[in-house]
């Protein structure tokens, strides 16, 4: 069970929101691409994991900015998720 962010210092939590921020955006206009190409790019449980990782990022960015001690489940959920749909972007990619 995590204790903590790994993000004690100030600075490395807003750097840590601003990345999220900028997964959630790049995850969404990947996805809404991804559909336009169709095919295995547009495959249901690719784009829904796409999905579900913009949403994960937003979530703990959310969490985070609020201040949340929840954040630490969040984001540490963020980072499987995340990891996940790499392996699969890179899967389909291939």
């Amino acid at each position: 069970m995590p204790t903590s962010s790994g993000a004690d210092n100030p600075q490395d939590m807003l750097d840590c929101i601003e990345l999220c921020n900028d997964c959630h955006k790049t995850y969404l206009g990947t996805t809404m691409y991804c559909l336009q190409l169709g095919g295995k790019y547009a495959q249901a449980n690719h784009v829904r994991l796409m999905f579900d990782c913009a949403e994960i990022c937003q979530t703990s960015s959310n969490l985070m900015q609020r201040g949340s001690d929840l954040h630490v489940y969040a984001c540490g959920a963020c980072a499987a998720v995340c990891r996940r749909c790499a392996d699969d972007c890179r899967r389909v990619a291939a």
